[in-house]
């Protein structure tokens, strides 16, 4: 016998699942005897937290208002909302952080929000980082945890025909607070050419 059997989890969401397997047989040599044997096990498996990260380019929708041509033109200044979107189904995630590089020519804009959430921004290593803290179970089916910040792009003629890429590779890291196993998360870069009303994203005259 094989069966499966589900033990609640705590107040961090989390939960087990236990294997459980019976073996009762005879012995080949028994055949004609009244021996048998059984065995059984049973094993517990931790559910590890389900976390997934979004990062998102907008323009004309998003926490912050933008201005300039889109896409974006070559000698004058656009400027664009990165968002990001944190989901968790299960275990509530602790040292939860969002990192992410601004490329070159791709500058730092200063307004973030909403004010709760820390955004950061060094200006050396050009990278933005996100102070996620402890990630909770998403509180219902449509809420998430979000945090965006604005960004701005003045394209030279070097730039024109090409797309530009607003943020490099989006990193989440924390440790799941049941299993206590660390986590690591990455998302595609976000580009110009994904954001709404930007056409093929490339730059013009």
């Amino acid at each position: 016998d094989f069966s499966f059997s589900a033990l609640p989890g705590g107040t961090g969401g989390g939960g087990d699942i236990v294997a459980t397997v019976s073996i009762t047989g005879t012995p080949i040599d028994s055949v004609n005897s009244a021996t048998s044997l059984s065995a059984l096990d049973r094993k517990i498996f931790r559910l590890g937290a389900q976390v997934a990260l979004d990062a998102v380019g907008y323009y004309t929708s998003g926490a912050l208002k933008n201005t300039g041509a889109n896409p974006p033109a070559v000698g004058a200044e656009t400027t664009y909302t990165v968002g990001w979107i944190l989901s968790n189904t299960t275990n509530a995630v602790g040292n939860g952080v969002v990192k992410g590089i601004l490329p070159r020519g791709i500058e730092w804009a200063g307004e973030t929000a909403p004010k709760e959430e820390v955004v950061i921004y060094n200006q050396s290593s050009r990278e933005v980082t996100w102070r996620v803290g402890t990630l909770k179970k998403n509180p219902s089916d449509t809420i998430r945890r979000q945090a965006f910040f604005k960004i701005k792009i003045k394209p030279t003629i070097t730039d024109l025909g090409t797309v530009p890429i607003l943020l490099t590779q989006s990193t989440f890291t924390g440790t799941d607070s049941y299993t206590t196993s660390g986590i690591r998360i990455t998302e595609d870069p976000v580009i110009v050419k994904l954001i709404e009303g930007s056409g093929d994203g490339k730059v013009t005259r």
